[in-house]
């Protein structure tokens, strides 16, 4: 700088004060910021309908394509300046200001700030989220409802018709969460609108997929063309994109293409087990005996995996291991599904909310308020 050897530098505080805020970058995502192919970020929020529902979903966060980062404001005991050179200035007599090119630089404060933004992980499930952006789809009504909308459900977030893309940018969540919980829901898009189907509509979809491709000699345990086992059942009434759906939720990520998929034998089998139990709770609301539902586990299974597995009769009880935390017994001869059981993860284990993220996120910054205070600790060492 040209004043470096200079004792003191001239310093002003302009005027006309501009509006910055100070994120703070964690290092994991800083490296790839800097790499040759930044990721994109962006800032996302719940839309207002939603957020009435769950305040806690108001947070802004900051998302890459697949991580999602709640935002925290820092407060600081001291002002942080944003400042850049400028020139100094003179008057000439027609009054207009002109720079000195002297060298005489100076630097300008040109906004101030007393707090940061901060940048925490979030591991929270959007499916609880993105459940209230669907609207609710049955195709078992067996009166002349429309499948597409339940009379039932109570107007708010979901009565609004939205496409995936709208719902996925009303959703705090990356990119790769939104697709996730989308695929976990199995739900679709049809005609505008983005429809969370219930369990019996899922099961009717896959007993006619299944149904179908054993006729026709498919065998769905090797790569297959989604399209031509959504032809088969085309006349069977169901919307493509729900057949669609059912597919990909049963088959491997790894071997899924645009037009291919791929049965994965533990996804698919204990994604039926799952819904067996739903559809069931969901006509009836009663308990079902746990040898029945063995039964219905295994019924609802391909063929060629009850051979492999030498699966004679019931399926084998150790198989509820598959499905812990799922279900749980009333009584020692019975099982039920239990409640939101479709906001569980793989695990069995309630989806990370944002409250709990929030709780964590707030410890956390507290912790690093607390190393913000240097000044006291100097202060405590000079003692």
């Amino acid at each position: 700088m040209a004043t470096q050897n200079a004792s003191s530098i001239p310093f002003s505080y302009s005027h006309e004060q501009q509006h910055f805020r100070l994120l703070e970058l964690p290092p994991a995502l800083l490296e790839p910021l800097n790499a040759s192919s930044p990721p994109t970020l962006s800032i996302k929020s719940s839309s207002s309908s939603t957020s009435r529902s769950d305040p806690a979903s108001t947070q802004a966060v900051l998302c890459t394509p697949s991580q999602t980062y709640q935002l925290r404001q820092v407060q600081s005991s001291n002002t942080i300046f944003l400042i850049q050179p400028s020139a100094a200035h003179q008057r000439e007599a027609s009054g207009d200001e002109v720079p000195i090119l002297s060298g005489a630089s100076r630097l300008s404060a040109i906004a101030s700030s007393k707090s940061t933004l901060e940048l925490h992980h979030s591991t929270a499930s959007a499916i609880p989220h993105l459940k209230q952006l669907l609207l609710p789809y049955d195709a078992t009504l067996d009166d002349d409802r429309d499948p597409y909308m339940n009379t039932q459900q109570p107007m708010g977030a979901a009565s609004i018709r939205r496409t995936r893309k709208s719902t996925f940018s009303d959703m705090p969540f990356c990119d790769n969460e939104c697709e996730r919980s989308w695929r976990s829901l199995v739900a679709f898009e049809h005609d505008g609108a983005c429809f969370l189907p219930s369990a019996s509509s899922s099961m009717d979809v896959w007993k006619a997929l299944h149904t179908s491709a054993v006729a026709e000699g498919i065998d769905l345990t090797k790569q297959f063309k989604v399209y031509d086992l959504w032809a088969l059942v085309q006349e069977d009434g169901f919307p493509q994109g729900l057949v669609e759906a059912v597919i990909r939720r049963v088959s491997s990520e790894e071997d899924q293409g645009v037009d291919w998929a791929c049965l994965d034998q533990e996804t698919c089998i204990r994604w039926l087990g799952i819904m067996v139990l739903a559809q069931f709770q969901e006509k009836t609301h009663l308990d079902l005996a746990t040898k029945e539902f063995l039964r219905l586990w295994r019924d609802a299974l391909p063929a060629k995996w009850k051979v492999d597995d030498s699966i004679e009769g019931p399926m084998p009880l150790s198989r509820l291991d598959s499905l812990k935390g799922f279900y749980t017994h009333p009584t020692t001869t019975s099982i039920r599904i239990v409640p939101r059981w479709d906001e569980l993860t793989s695990a069995g284990t309630a989806s990370a909310t944002a409250t709990t993220t929030s709780t964590t996120s707030s410890s956390t910054s507290k912790g690093s308020l607390s190393n913000r205070k240097w000044h006291e600790k100097f202060k405590a060492g000079r003692r």
